[in-house]
C-alpha cells in the first residue's frame, strides 16, 4: 500500500542533505505501487453448469480510488441476470453508485457493466450460458 503523502511542513530533505524518511518511503510507495490484495467473490443467483473458479483482486491507486478485477471461469457455463444476480462480499466500504465493464474473454467484447452499490454488493448485467472466462472490472471510489 501507498503510504500517505507527508504534511506540506514536512521536509523533502533532511539537515544533512539526504531525502527525509516519510518523503522517501511516499516516493518509493508511487514507484512500487500497490501490489494489490486478493478475496474470493460470494455471488448470490449466479447460475452454474459446474462448478465455477471465481477470483477477485483490488489495488489501491489514491485515498479513495481503487481499480477492480473479478474472473469468473466457468467449469462448463455461466449465467446472470441483471438486478438479481449479485457479488456479496465486496471487501471495501462504496460511499457512491458506480460501474464496472464486463467483458468476454474469449469473444474480446463487452457483456455490459456491473452496477457497484453503496450495500456491498455488486451486480453485474444478465448473460446466457456462457462458456469463456468473464472480467468484471474498472475503477470505483471506496475506501
Amino acid at each position: 500500500m501507498i503510504p500517505p503523502v507527508p504534511l506540506r511542513s514536512e521536509q523533502l530533505v533532511d539537515g544533512k542533505g539526504s531525502m527525509a524518511s516519510n518523503w522517501f518511503q511516499f516516493l518509493e510507495g508511487l514507484w512500487r505501487g500497490d501490489k494489490g490484495n486478493d478475496w474470493t467473490p460470494t455471488y448470490s443467483g449466479l447460475t452454474e453448469t459446474g462448478a465455477a473458479t471465481h477470483t477477485a483482486r483490488y489495488f489501491r491507486v489514491s485515498a479513495s480510488l481503487y481499480y477492480v478485477r473479478i474472473r469468473v471461469v466457468p467449469s462448463t457455463d455461466t449465467s446472470s441476470t441483471a438486478a438479481t444476480t449479485y457479488l456479496s462480499n465486496f471487501p471495501l466500504t462504496v460511499p457512491a453508485m458506480g460501474t464496472l465493464q464486463v467483458l468476454n474473454e474469449t469473444t474480446l467484447l463487452p457483456i455490459g457493466v456491473a452496477v457497484v452499490s453503496t450495500n456491498g454488493r455488486i451486480y453485474p448485467p444478465t448473460w446466457t450460458t456462457v462458456t469463456a472466462p468473464i472480467t468484471i472490472c474498472g475503477m470505483i471510489e471506496a475506501s
